[in-house]
This record gives C-alpha cells, sequence and structure tokens, in this order.
C-alpha cells in the first residue's frame, strides 16, 4: 500500500510539472505573437494631364496639357480618427503652347517624394470605402527635352541645356479616392510653387499644375 501510495504521489508530481510547463510555453508562445500592423501599404500608377499655371496672363489662352505619368509606393498608417502617409516614385511634368503654327513643347522626367499626406477615410461597407488627402512634395527633373516648332521648323534639345531651367519642383497636392476591396481609383491634383521658367520670358513666372488618374492596388 505504501508503495502505491508513493506511485501516486510520483504521477502527481509529474503530471503537475509538465502542466506547469505548457502553461509556462503556451504564454511564452501568445507573448511571442505580433500584433498585426494596422498600415496600408499600396501602389498607384495612371496618368498625368501635365499642365502650367502662375503668372501666365500672356501666354494663358495659348496653354495646352501634355500627357505624362505618375508611379508611386505608399502607405497609410491610422491616426486617431484620420490617417497620415507617405509616397515615394517616378512622375513627369510638363505643358504645351501653341499659337497658330508655333508650338513649345515641355516634357521631363522627375523623381518624386510626398513626406507627409494628412487624410480621411470613410467606410461605406465592409469592401468600399472613399477618402480625401492633403500633403506637400518635393520632386527633381533627371531627365527631360524642350521641343520647339515654328511652321515646318523644328529643334529640340536637353533640359540641362536649356537657360534657366529649374529642377527641383516642390508644393502642395490634394486628392480624393475610392477603395473597394484592394482596388482603388485616387484623383489627384498637383500645385507647384517653384517658378519653372525655362526658356521662356523672364517676366513669365511658370509653377507645375498636374491633375492626375491613379490606379491603386493594396498589398
Amino acid at each position: 500500500m505504501k508503495k502505491i501510495f508513493t506511485l501516486i504521489a510520483a504521477l502527481a508530481m509529474i503530471v503537475s510539472a509538465a502542466t506547469a510547463q505548457i502553461v509556462h510555453s503556451g504564454g511564452v508562445k501568445i507573448n511571442e505573437e505580433k500584433t498585426p500592423s494596422e498600415s496600408m501599404w499600396y501602389a498607384r500608377f495612371g496618368l498625368n494631364m501635365m499642365k502650367c499655371g502662375g503668372d501666365v496672363s500672356d501666354v494663358k489662352d495659348y496653354i495646352k496639357s501634355n500627357l505624362g505619368y505618375q508611379i508611386v509606393w505608399g502607405f497609410e498608417k491610422p491616426l486617431g480618427p484620420l490617417f497620415w502617409g507617405m509616397e515615394f516614385g517616378l512622375g513627369s511634368r510638363g505643358f504645351k503652347l501653341e499659337n497658330g503654327g508655333y508650338e513649345f513643347k515641355v516634357s521631363a522626367h522627375n523623381a518624386v517624394f510626398s513626406p507627409f499626406n494628412i487624410g480621411y477615410k470613410y467606410p461605406i461597407t465592409d469592401d468600399l470605402a472613399v477618402e480625401a488627402h492633403v500633403g506637400a512634395y518635393v520632386a527633381g527633373d533627371y531627365f527631360g527635352k524642350i521641343k520647339e516648332t515654328d511652321g515646318k521648323e523644328s529643334d529640340d534639345w536637353s533640359i540641362y541645356d536649356a537657360e534657366d531651367y529649374t529642377f527641383p519642383d516642390a508644393g502642395m497636392q490634394f486628392g480624393f479616392g475610392v477603395w473597394y476591396s484592394s482596388i482603388g481609383l485616387d484623383l489627384l491634383f498637383q500645385k507647384g510653387f517653384i517658378n519653372w521658367t525655362g526658356d521662356l520670358d523672364a517676366d513669365t513666372k511658370l509653377h507645375t499644375s498636374n491633375f492626375m488618374v491613379r490606379l491603386g492596388v493594396k498589398f
């Protein structure tokens, strides 16, 4: 009988030790679980209706849009009822002046970075949401051409050969978009603040003025 009690006591100690080890291991496992990130990563790409604004009273009737592009990667992170985020990528800017048989066309490719965007997203259903956002951007042209056509005569040159060409750009951007599941559509307007004169008259002050239609994909 004494041996039986001793065996039972030994089994109880083993079971107790094993249970404690399981609880401890389970606690460690729970502590090691990572909290899912609330940030939303995405890519956006689309068409850019490139134009210019500013002090262009003498030529505003002749300014036309020039077709370009933008492709960016970014994220949105909840900030209370709002969200904040960043974007970086590649894009373009440019414009056209047309007056009769004369055409002056600028097309430049740039790297663009939006260091701070703040917005508000309103969920309509579990899959559908609309958002509005505003932010700042900086950009720098790294390649581009200027083309001048007067009747049958035509000439083009690099932006690096243009007198007084301003390579950096900075300004504000405003957008409105809609997300359905992992697909989104965003309408974005960019307004530059830096004078971008190029080879035009020194009294004419030009600024970037872009309107984009961008398709987005969540990761």
